[in-house]
């Protein structure tokens, strides 16, 4: 009976279903951390400036390119939350700024650029990594109530606490991905690209005392090597940023369990279209508990998008002899 009980706890991922995306062109994707799968099952996937939105069967059901008439230079971050688009955009000849859509009206807000932002509860947060007007490199800052029906201007006391980066300290070189995610009971969870920790902050009273801190011993993670070095050329900066791991996505599997991804190694690209003409690469995926205790990882050539009702969805893009891309999710319990 206990062995029973430890392959039901410990059991191997299984496959719900699998369904192709509607589109028929490559989709210029970044590495995972901008997907996201909604709350309602639908899938997110913004693109450099292109936000595609398909129901959970697949099938297209928005494509948003522009905002007030003008066509989107940079989209960084966006959520739909089930009857609205937030969006965190670079327009022509404007700052940028994070923006409504609601019934094809668009509001644009006063708040500036996020790199990641959710819907946690009843509200809406935002992450943001730039130096901009009002803001701190790497804070995490309250947006606002999403239900509420005034915009307040934006307050740069309304702030997390910043997010140390031992990259950024000791070699001056700035890794603004973050994520943040929510059990919607009781804590928000905070991580950084670079680092197997959690950062934990309740819900309410988020702007009280320091976050708790909560390693993680992530699979197959290779940590930065953070000594200095102050003769980089175009090569060996090459050559350091593809030896390190990085965590692409995070998303909460159930109320007590997160699933979190990376990659062995990681090396950017400014290729646009990175994603859709290139091999798949190797992919981790822990679960971890929001001890911090990682119960189980496996390996796939799959990004991962998001969860939904406690299963998982996957995207794979393979491409066929001509090295035409196809686009595929498959839904899996673990």
């Amino acid at each position: 009976m206990l062995l029973f009980l430890v392959l039901l706890t410990y059991a191997d991922p299984q496959e719900v279903r699998r369904f192709a995306l509607d589109v028929n062109q490559p989709l210029p994707y970044s590495d995972g951390a901008d997907l996201a799968v909604c709350v309602d099952g639908s899938i997110l996937i913004p693109t450099k400036n292109t936000l595609w939105h398909f129901n959970d069967r697949g099938h297209s059901i928005h494509k948003i390119t522009s905002v007030e008439g003008q066509p989107i230079v940079f989209l960084d971050a966006a959520v739909w939350d089930g009857s609205r688009y937030w969006l965190s955009v670079i327009l022509p000849g404007r700052n940028q700024l994070t923006v409504k859509i609601e019934k094809g009206t668009t509001i644009p807000t006063s708040e500036p650029l996020f790199d990641s932002i959710a819907v946690c509860g009843n509200k809406l947060f935002g992450i943001g990594g730039l130096y901009l007007e009002g803001t701190e490199p790497d804070t995490v800052k309250w947006i606002r109530d999403i239900h509420a029906r005034k915009f307040d201007p934006y307050n740069p006391q309304s702030r997390f606490h910043k997010l140390e980066s031992q990259v950024f300290q000791k070699t001056k070189y700035n890794f603004l991905r973050h994520f943040v995610v929510s059990d919607g009971r009781q804590n928000l969870y905070v991580l950084n690209q670079l680092m197997p920790e959690i950062f934990i902050y309740p819900l309410e009273g988020y702007l009280e005392g320091p976050p708790k801190r909560v390693p993680i011993q992530l699979s197959r993670f290779t940590p930065a090597d953070t000594k200095p070095d102050t003769t980089w050329t175009k090569e060996n900066l090459s050559n350091y940023f593809n030896s390190f791991s990085r965590i692409h996505q995070v998303a909460m599997l159930n109320q007590n369990e997160l699933l979190i991804a990376h990659n062995k190694k990681n090396k950017p690209s400014n290729d646009e279209n990175f994603g859709a003409g290139t091999k798949q690469k190797t992919n981790v995926i822990c679960k971890v508990a929001t001890s911090g205790k990682v119960l189980d990882s496996q390996i796939t050539t799959g990004l991962l998008l998001g969860t939904h009702e406690n299963q998982y969805f996957l995207l794979f893009s393979p491409e066929d002899a001509q090295g035409n891309p196809s686009h595929h999710v498959g839904v899996y319990t673990w």
